[in-house]
């Protein structure tokens, strides 16, 4: 599972050969509930893991994504498949599993906008997230969150695949691992800027915390582990000891010192803990994250995290027993998000992937009869 042998004169890049690696699911949980306890149980312990939880979700997206671009790049060069399709492909895959859930969230946030921000709707932030230009608005022209909410980090990795999807299909499978380090690059000078234009050191963090370039640094960081490293024994090491390093400073804070130029050094540890589990795939650490319950929440954890701030009792307009309970509130709270995920999982998401799958499958049938009725 290490190495991937194509058959072609480009190089190897060790990328899975199937579309589930065991662990990850796993790491989507840990992502999912970092932001969950820093959104919902902030009252009781006081952490901001939310950013720790998102940085996961983005380096991971990266390492996955780049991966498939990568192969579907070199399928094209072996004369498999053509650009046009791999581009249609792609971003089909993109809004049939992202835009359906995304949309629905996003009308009922809107809907009960007044009552979650205890002030009017604020029409820019919603139509900036309507448009997935939520963190542009409020990382580098507001400066303030306003009514944005989760949404901007969809935002971002909406924003990565389109340039990215575009430019890695076009681009010589060479070439990929330039282009990652290029946006990581920028991502390192648009940080440096961003702390020189910005004089106030808290709003300079915040727009580097929510900016697109310094983001699409991290998702390409996680392309470049993807598509560079290999399995030795320094990986295989530091694998678990990283893991836990990174859970401890998202709970007790990241040094100061991490900004700036120095922000993506907790997205490196991210990349490390990816490359170790993907070449590591027997490691006592990958079937503690492949344990089902584990496992599953990794697998709906797009819908949890949608959910998780907008399923509240201080919605209904009635006093409840909750209200003066707030860690049990947060508790059930989190716990109804999840039944919710489940159920759209089950009935809503996993049915418009199937639909998908189906129509796919009937154009390629259509396609394969005209091509033998044109042939006789």
């Amino acid at each position: 599972m290490v190495k991937l042998d194509l058959g072609s004169p480009t190089p190897q890049i060790p990328l899975a050969k199937s579309k589930r690696i065991k662990g990850f699911d796993g790491i989507r949980t840990l992502a999912v509930f970092l932001v969950i306890l820093a959104h919902n149980f902030y009252h009781k312990f006081n952490v901001a893991s939310g950013g720790s939880g998102v940085r996961l979700f983005f380096v991971l997206s990266g390492f996955l994504i780049i991966s498939i671009l990568a192969r579907r790049r070199i399928e094209i060069e072996n004369g498999r498949t053509t650009i046009k399709s791999e581009i249609i492909h792609f971003f089909e895959n993109r809004v049939f599993r992202i835009w359906p859930i995304y949309f629905a969230t996003l009308l009922v946030s809107c809907l009960a906008a007044s009552k979650l921000y205890d002030k009017p709707i604020d029409a820019p932030s919603w139509r900036a997230n309507a448009l997935f230009i939520g963190n542009i608005m409020v990382g580098y022209i507001w400066l303030e969150w306003r009514q944005v909410g989760i949404f901007w980090s969809v935002g971002v990795e909406e924003q990565f695949y389109l340039w990215a999807g575009l430019a890695l299909l076009l681009a010589s499978s060479p070439r990929h691992v330039a282009i990652c380090c290029g946006a990581i690059l920028f991502a390192v000078i648009a940080a440096m800027a961003t702390t020189f234009i910005i004089p106030s050191p808290k709003l300079a963090k915040f727009s580097i915390d929510l900016g697109s370039f310094t983001n699409f640094g991290m998702i390409a960081l996680g392309g470049v582990a993807a598509l560079v490293s290999r399995k030795n024994r320094f990986i295989n090491y530091v694998t678990f000891p990283f893991l836990l390093i990174y859970i401890l400073f998202s709970l007790i804070g990241w040094p100061i010192w991490m900004t700036g130029a120095l922000f993506l050094i907790p997205s490196v540890i991210v990349a490390v803990v990816l490359s170790g589990i993907f070449h590591n795939q027997d490691t006592s650490l990958v079937k503690i994250l492949e344990w089902p319950p584990i496992s599953y929440l990794g697998k709906i954890s797009y819908g949890i995290y949608l959910f998780h701030t907008i399923v509240r009792f201080d919605l209904l307009m009635i006093p409840t027993w909750f209200d003066s309970h707030a860690t049990v509130k947060a508790l059930v709270e989190t716990l109804l998000a999840i039944g919710l995920a489940a159920l759209s999982w089950q009935y809503f998401e996993k049915p418009i992937l199937n639909y998908r799958d189906q129509r796919r499958k009937r154009q390629y049938e259509a396609n394969l009869e005209k091509s033998v009725f044109v042939k006789m």
